[in-house]
Order: C-alpha cells, then structure tokens, then sequence
C-alpha cells in the first residue's frame, strides 16, 4: 500500500532548490531529477504545486517511483499553464490508463512539452485512446516513449489515427507493447500518410515477416522515416536487412538535404570561429550531432585549421567524406578533428 503522506524531505529539498537543480552542461538548462526517490501521488502534488511556481526547470525525470493517476492529474493540470518544461520523464511508474487520460488532456493545451517518457506504466487501450486525442490537437511534442506497456493492436490503432495529420511527432517508441502484425498494418497505413515521423521503434513484439513486408512497402512510399528498430520480432536476418535498404534512400535524402542547408546557409542562426574564419551553423543540427560545439568545445580548436574544420561540418551535416581531399594531412587533419570529438563526446 502506497503511503498518503509525502516525502518529508521533497519539499525542503526543492524549497532550497540548489541540491535539487542541476545545471545541463550542453546548453545551461535547469534540469530536476528525483528518479528512484519511491515518489508518491502526495510528494507528485506537492512537486506539481512547485513546478507551477517555477519558470527555470526546463527538464524533470521522475522515473522509476510510485506515481500514480492522483500524482499524474496533478503534474498535468501544472502543464496546463506550465511554458518552460520541454521534457518529462514519468517512466516506471503506476499511471496506467487514468493517468495517461491526465496527461493527454494537458497535452491538449501545453505547447511546450517536446519530449514525454511513459514507458513501463502499465497503460493499455484507453490510454492510447486518450493520448491519440491529444495527438491531433498537440503542436509541440516531438517524441513520446510508451515501450514496455500494454498498447496492442488496438491502441496500435488508435495512435495511428491520431498521427495521420500529426505535423509535429519526430519519434514514437511502442517496443514491448504486444504487437501482431495487425499492428504492422496499422502503422503502414500511417507512415503512407504521414510525412513528419523519423523514427519509430517496434522491438521485442510478435510481428512476422508478413508484418515487417506491409513496413517495407510503406517505407518505399515514405520520404521521412530513417530509423525503424523491428528487432526481436518473429523476423529473418533477410528481411531485416530489406528494412535497412528501404531506409537507407530516405537516410541519404535526409542527409542530402542537410547538406544543401549548410552549403546555403539558410536560417542559420550560430557562429563558430576557426583560425579567423567564421562558420554559420544551425544550432539544434549541430546540438544533435555534436553538442560539444555548443559547449566550449570550439575554444579548443587552435589546432585545426579552417579548412579542415570546414570538411569536418560538411561530414557533420551529410554522414559524407568530401571527395575533393587532396593530401594525407587533410585526411589525417580530418580524421583528428573527428575522433577527438567522439572521444570528448564519451567522455
């Protein structure tokens, strides 16, 4: 049984809010994380009462506690009004299909929110019913977990109607969820239609070879989807890797295009400083790609000279190697550029 009282040290922790706020270091962002707390619905109404007084928090995991519809009621009316909360992570809690109707119905009205994490929450067909409602009205959320619930086909359904005419939704993740190829057919028919969607993860369902070729076929009429995770399904190694083939035409599209961006400079809107030179950069692309560049990273370039960072970009942008190097230093001086953003970005 779930105790009524909240946690007594919840709100002078974040009544102090210095131990209770992290500085992101990518982008100077408030971020409040109370996962694995044994949070419940009394210290959720509690955090929901101040996050409403709070016009900094930018990111809040709440992961792996005991929230549950009560707790999920009370941090979506916050959403409601809430403008600075771009990502919410509620996954491993007890919202179930109640607490996900809560949440669909801030989702409704917040146009903030671009990234909301419900996986391992037990939330069935009325929960889906409920979020692909939202769905159709939303205009701000760019990826939404539900992995490891109980969707199945019909709330597979369900979401699929509500993502026909979605302009905004980047990812969906329904891994875990009880799939069948019926489900398969389903997102075939939204991904025919639907031209906003990048990524979509299906792993660890009952889907065969028949559901994975309705895929095939609507990806080849798709220009968008570069990602789709159908591991762990009734599937063969062949055409798991008709999948890849299907993919990579609009992966080469989506870089192409990226490229162009660069080369134009249209609506860029950073700039970075190599050996003199400047360089105009879009922030969220180079943010996704290598965020180091945004984080003092390019005070550290001396060593570099311009033209080698210049093909450095242009592999950044389009997964390509520029095919006019000419000597071993621009080769080494590339591959130098590259390897020591990939180790700091481990790092």
């Amino acid at each position: 049984m779930e105790p009524s009282t909240a946690n007594p040290t919840l709100h002078l922790e974040l009544e102090k809010t210095t131990p209770s706020v992290v500085k992101d270091g990518v982008n100077g962002l408030a971020t409040l994380r109370r996962s694995h707390r044994s949070l419940n619905n009394q210290d959720a109404i509690s955090l929901a009462e101040m996050l409403g007084r709070n016009n900094k928090l930018v990111t809040v995991f709440l992961g792996y506690n005991s929230i549950g519809s009560a707790g999920a009621e009370a941090l979506a009316k916050m959403l409601k009004s809430n403008t600075t909360i771009t990502e919410l992570d509620l996954g491993f809690n007890i919202l179930k299909d109640r607490g996900a109707k809560h949440l669909a119905s801030a989702l409704k009205y917040n146009q903030t929110l671009t990234s909301l994490d419900l996986y391992g929450n037990k939330i069935r067909v009325n929960g889906a019913k409920w979020l692909s409602l939202a769905l159709k009205e939303n205009k701000s959320l760019l990826t939404l977990y539900l992995y490891s619930n109980n969707i199945t086909d019909i709330g597979t359904k369900w979401l699929s109607e509500g993502l026909v005419n979605n302009n905004t939704l980047k990812s969906l993740n329904l891994g875990i969820n009880q799939l069948s190829d019926k489900s398969a057919e389903f997102l075939a028919t939204l991904l025919k239609r639907n031209h906003r969607l990048t990524s979509l993860n299906l792993c660890n369902n009952e889907l065969t070879e028949e559901g994975a070729k309705c895929l095939i076929h609507a990806i080849r009429h798709n220009d968008t989807l570069t990602e789709l995770d159908i591991r762990y399904n009734k599937i063969s190694d062949h055409v798991l890797n008709s999948i890849t083939e299907a993919l990579e035409k609009n992966i080469t599209a989506f870089c192409q295009d990226l490229k162009r961006l660069f080369v134009l400079g249209d609506l860029a809107n950073f700039t970075i400083v190599v050996g003199g030179r400047k360089f105009e950069i879009h922030r969220p692309i180079v943010a996704a790609r290598c965020p180091l560049l945004l984080n003092g990273l390019e005070h550290n370039l001396s060593y570099i000279s311009p033209e080698t960072f210049q093909m450095f970009l242009e592999y950044l942008y389009s997964e390509e190697l520029p095919s006019d190097l000419i000597s071993i230093e621009e080769v080494c001086g590339l591959l130098e550029c590259i390897f020591t953003t990939n180790v700091q970005g481990e790092g």
